[in-house]
C-alpha cells in the first residue's frame, strides 16, 4: 500500500512534500521513530503513523493559506473547534471517536514551518481507530448500530455548551442553493430547460420545508455532515465514526439523509436489501432518540438536498466524465427529483427505490458536444 511504483509523477512529488511535513510534525509529538504510511492520495487524506512504542495514529496535514472553500473549517479556529467537539463527544457522550493527541506544548493543533518544509502547515494527530470498513458488506444489524450512534451524536449536540470562539461552517440552504452553486453556473450546460425547472421546483420545496422545520436545538446543531459507509469502522461489535472534517452547523436529519442516499443512490449495489437496511437504521436511531413528527417527509427533503449536493460536486469537476459514475448520477438525480418536486415522497415504502439503470441522456449530450474547459465553456 505504501509502494510508489504505480504513482504518477505528480503523486510522487506530493508524497515527497507531505513526508517532509509529516516528519517535522511528528517531532512535536515525540514520534521521531514512527513509520509514515500513505493510505490514500491527496492532501485531505490522513497518514497512518506507526510507532513501535506508542501505537498507531492518524496524522492530518493542512496547507496554509487555505482555499476560500476551506478557509473557515480548516482555519486555526475552525480546526481547534473540531477537536474540541471530538473531546466533548468522548468526555460527555462517551462516544467512540478518534482521540485528539496534544503535542509537546500541550496544543491539539500543531504548526509546521521553516527549513525543509515547502510551505507552512497545520497538523492534527489522532489516535488510530481499530476495526474494519464493511462498505458493500453492510447488513441491517450494522445499520442499526449506525443509527443508534447517530442519535447519540445528535442528543449530545442538543445540549452541547458551545465554547467561546467555536467556529464551524453552516451546512444550510444558502450553502447548497446560493448564487455560487455549480448548479446555477453550469447546470444549463448539462440539463434541458425543463430539467432545470425541476431543480428550481426542488429548491422551492426545500425552502418551504426548512422554514417549517425551523432551527431549534431539537432539530439543528453540530452535525458530522459526512455519515457515509466509508466513515463507519466496526470493531468488537461496536461502530466507530471517523473523519469529522466536514462537521458544522446543520440539521440532524441531514446527517441521516447522507447515510440513506449513499446506501440507496450512490452505492446502488444494495438493491432489494436497501429497504430493510433503511428500516434498521431508523429503528436504531429511534431506540435512542425519537424522531420529529413528519420525519419521513423531512428525510425525503434532506435526501433531495444531499442528491443536489452531489450533483453540484460533479458539476464542479473539470468535466462531468472525470469519474465514470458522474454522468450516470447526473442523469438519475433529475429523475428522482422530479418526483420530489411534484410533492411526492421520493423514498416512500414500496417505491422502486433502486430503479433499473437507464440510458442516461447526459451521455448523449456529451457525445454531441465538445468537452468543457475549467470554466464550463466550450473551448474555441
Amino acid at each position: 500500500m505504501d509502494q510508489d511504483h504505480h504513482l504518477t509523477l505528480v503523486d510522487k512529488k506530493r508524497r515527497k512534500r507531505m513526508r517532509k511535513v509529516a516528519k517535522a510534525a511528528l517531532e512535536q509529538y515525540g514520534l521521531q521513530d514512527a513509520r509514515i504510511r500513505f493510505i490514500k492520495e491527496g492532501y485531505r487524506a490522513p497518514l497512518l503513523i506507526e510507532s513501535p512504542t506508542q501505537g498507531k495514529f492518524a496524522l492530518r496535514i493542512y496547507r496554509l493559506p487555505h482555499s476560500s472553500e476551506n478557509a473557515l473549517r480548516n482555519s486555526k479556529d475552525g480546526l481547534h473547534s473540531q477537536l474540541q467537539w471530538l473531546q466533548a463527544l468522548r468526555r460527555e457522550a462517551h462516544l467512540p471517536v478518534s482521540e485528539p493527541i496534544p503535542n509537546a506544548e500541550g496544543s491539539l493543533l500543531g504548526y509546521v514551518s521553516g527549513k525543509g518544509v515547502p510551505k507552512p502547515h497545520h497538523c492534527v494527530l489522532l489516535r488510530w481507530v481499530p476495526g474494519i470498513h464493511k462498505i458493500d458488506l453492510l447488513r441491517p444489524a450494522d445499520l442499526s448500530l449506525v443509527g443508534s450512534y447517530a442519535a447519540r451524536l445528535h442528543r449530545h449536540a442538543e445540549r452541547y455548551s458551545i465554547p467561546e470562539g467555536f467556529v464551524r461552517p453552516r451546512w444550510d440552504w444558502d450553502w447548497l442553493f446560493g448564487e455560487s452553486a455549480q448548479l446555477w453556473s453550469k447546470g444549463e450546460l448539462v440539463y434541458s430547460a425543463s430539467e432545470m425547472e425541476i431543480f428550481r421546483a426542488t429548491v422551492e420545496r426545500v425552502r418551504q420545508d426548512l422554514q417549517a422545520l425551523g432551527e431549534g436545538r431539537n432539530v439543528f446543531g453540530i452535525i458530522h455532515r459526512d455519515l457515509n459507509p466509508w466513515n463507519f469502522v466496526f470493531h468488537k461489535g461496536a461502530v466507530y465514526v471517523i473523519d469529522f472534517e466536514e462537521c458544522g452547523w446543520g440539521y440532524y436529519l441531514y446527517d441521516m439523509a447522507v447515510t440513506l442516499v449513499d446506501l440507496d443512490f450512490s452505492q446502488g449495489d444494495y438493491g432489494v436489501r436497501y429497504a430493510p437496511m433503511r428500516a434498521a437504521f431508523l429503528e436504531g436511531y429511534q431506540r435512542v432518540s425519537p424522531l420529529p413528527v413528519g420525519y419521513q417527509e423531512y428525510i425525503g427533503t434532506f435526501m433531495a438536498i444531499e442528491m443536489v449536493r452531489i450533483a453540484n460536486m460533479i458539476l464542479g469537476w473539470k468535466a462531468p466524465t472525470e469519474k465514470p459514475w458522474g454522468p450516470i448520477y447526473l442523469a438519475r438525480v433529475v429523475e428522482r427529483l422530479e418526483e420530489f418536486a411534484a410533492g411526492n415522497d421520493i423514498n416512500a415504502a414500496g417505491n422502486d427505490i433502486n430503479p433499473k439503470p437507464v440510458v442516461p441522456r447526459l451521455l448523449l449530450w456529451l457525445k454531441s458536444r465538445s468537452p468543457l474547459d475549467l470554466a464550463g465553456r466550450r473551448p474555441s
